[in-house]
């Protein structure tokens, strides 16, 4: 009563349920989506608990599920305002990347530093902990280690891969390839990757003028 009563007063309404609008949104705006649907429950509850006579007549239970629609949506817009924040930051970080590779490409003469740094800066902008540049080989029927990070430093310029993997994959597709759950895959071989225990991934051809340069995975 003392709530209803404060909130009342605060508000200059009788059915202050925007009180419990607003609590939703910022739930929606930090936790999730999960606390945020707890958040609508509970809202409701509240709402219905204090701020409707009891027994609740027709048109109090019509506002009481007006409010839950409202509230609902609400927060469904502030979950995809969030989710579309966050990819615009992803986006721009990536776009970030790609301008700081073609500076160094255009800095350097040095090819395989560029290829170092281009497979770390792959690796820290996806968050992954592995990322590689392959090679085709001259004769076209393996790739050879080039540029590597998260990798054993001796594999980079020794160690080869052969056709039937992701990369050989990738290559005779031409698109990118993604790949979810490595233990399931049937494709094409993954034997290097499952050393490192490595479950999920992406990899893309890199192209040349003369044709094929590699693929770069991640």
């Amino acid at each position: 009563v003392v709530l209803k009563i404060w909130l009342s007063s605060a508000t200059g309404i009788q059915m202050p349920f925007m009180v419990f609008t607003a609590a939703g949104l910022i739930v929606a705006l930090f936790a999730g989506v999960g606390p945020a649907i707890l958040a609508i429950i509970l809202a409701g509850i509240a709402g219905a608990y204090y701020f409707l006579p009891s027994p609740m007549q027709e048109g109090d239970i019509a506002r009481l599920l007006i409010f839950l629609v409202e509230v609902s949506v609400a927060v469904g817009l502030v979950l995809m305002l969030k989710h579309y924040r966050v990819e615009l930051a992803c986006r721009v970080r990536q776009q970030s990347v790609i301008a700081q590779l073609g500076l160094r490409a255009i800095a350097t003469i040095d090819l395989q530093r560029l290829l170092n740094e281009t497979v770390e800066l792959v690796a820290k902008t996806l968050g992954h902990e592995f990322s590689e540049i392959l090679t085709l080989q001259p004769d076209g029927k393996s790739f050879l280690v080039q540029a590597g990070f998260g990798c054993k430093p001796e594999w980079v310029g020794t160690a080869t891969v052969s056709l039937v993997s992701q990369a050989g994959y990738t290559l005779t597709r031409g698109e990118p390839i993604i790949v979810e759950d490595l233990r399931r895959e049937t494709r094409f071989s993954s034997q290097l990757l499952n050393e490192y225990k490595i479950v999920s991934g992406i990899s893309v051809v890199i192209e040349s003028r003369d044709g094929p340069y590699g693929v770069l995975g991640a």
